[in-house]
């Protein structure tokens, strides 16, 4: 990987995990995306026609076009920064460890649930 695309792709990381980055679900499953000026970003996790699953980035410039393609299976070394920012992405867009942590915060309560009013 270049090392530009590098520091690109941990510097999302690091932004991501700091909750200062808006990541968007893409119209593909398990794939997210985050929109700047003059360019988009994406990270997907796929399946290859083997069954094999890969992470997958790219850089699309302000016409839509691919101009950086990334991709490394689980089991290379290389996924691991590709994964991070994969993990990143979705749990900016699922908030799933915003979610978690509200659960945990009102377990920690006396009563927990809500009960719902009746139309």
């Amino acid at each position: 990987m270049d090392e530009t695309v590098k520091t690109i792709v941990e510097s999302l990381t690091k932004k991501t995990k700091e909750k200062k980055a808006k990541w968007l679900e893409s119209s593909t499953k398990s794939e997210y995306k985050i929109l700047f000026n003059s360019a988009t970003v994406l990270i997907g996790l796929f399946k290859d026609t083997m069954g094999k699953s890969y992470y997958l980035l790219r850089i699309l410039n302000d016409e839509g076009r691919v101009i950086i393609r990334e991709s490394a299976f689980l089991t290379q070394s290389s996924s691991e920064l590709l994964k991070a920012l994969h993990l990143a992405a979705q749990d900016s867009c699922l908030k799933k460890k915003d979610t978690l942590d509200s659960i945990l915060s009102q377990l920690n309560g006396d009563v927990v649930g809500i009960s719902k009013k009746e139309e």
